[in-house]
């Protein structure tokens, strides 16, 4: 059976430590941009020029609803993937606007979201057969960078400023498509 790259209804579920259950799905990029724009630019639009692009994934992770739906329709955890090279094969994304709402913060919400999103691409390129391995990077705001370093990713070059936000370190990570990251 072929793998889409949305994967099946079974795999979005998980619990976390404190057994609160969560789901985690590709979405539309408007079901984020609220999220993104209150965590990550208050007052700002949050909308980058490749969030339209056709190659762009956005991710999210939704938690328990109180009544009626098994999960919120509002999310607490974002992030977006750019396709942003593909060099020999190797698609190169860019990780872009990762956001979590901050009474869902340190609940492992953001390592969760990277895991499942490694695990499609990783599943999606094998089904495929497309190439071994996929590039990831971001530039990190330099309190997130140690929170990238736990998820195995590494930093790359200089601390660098990028202005209204704030100083930023390059950080990336190859998925092998057969095997660990890194």
């Amino acid at each position: 059976m072929a793998h889409s790259l949305y994967g099946s209804l079974y795999d979005n579920y998980d619990t976390l430590a404190d057994g609160t259950p969560y789901s985690v799905e590709f979405v539309q990029l408007e079901t984020i941009l609220e999220l993104r724009r209150r965590v990550l630019a208050p007052g700002k639009p949050a909308v980058f020029t490749e969030d339209c692009w056709l190659t762009t994934l956005h991710v999210a992770v939704f938690p328990p609803k109180r009544a009626r739906a098994l999960f919120s329709d509002r999310p607490v955890c974002c992030a977006s993937f750019v396709l942003t090279d593909q060099v020999e094969g190797t698609p190169y994304y860019q990780l872009r606007g990762m956001a979590t709402d901050p009474t869902w913060q340190r609940r492992g919400l953001g390592s969760r979201l990277l895991a499942w999103t490694e695990k499609h691409f990783r599943d999606w390129m094998m089904s495929t057969l497309q190439t071994p391995t996929v590039y990831f990077w971001c530039n990190a705001r330099v309190s997130a960078v140690p929170f990238y370093e736990k998820q195995g990713w590494r930093y790359v070059g200089d601390i660098f400023d990028i202005p209204d936000v704030g100083p930023h370190r390059r950080m990336d990570q190859y998925v092998l498509v057969t095997g660990d990251a890194r």
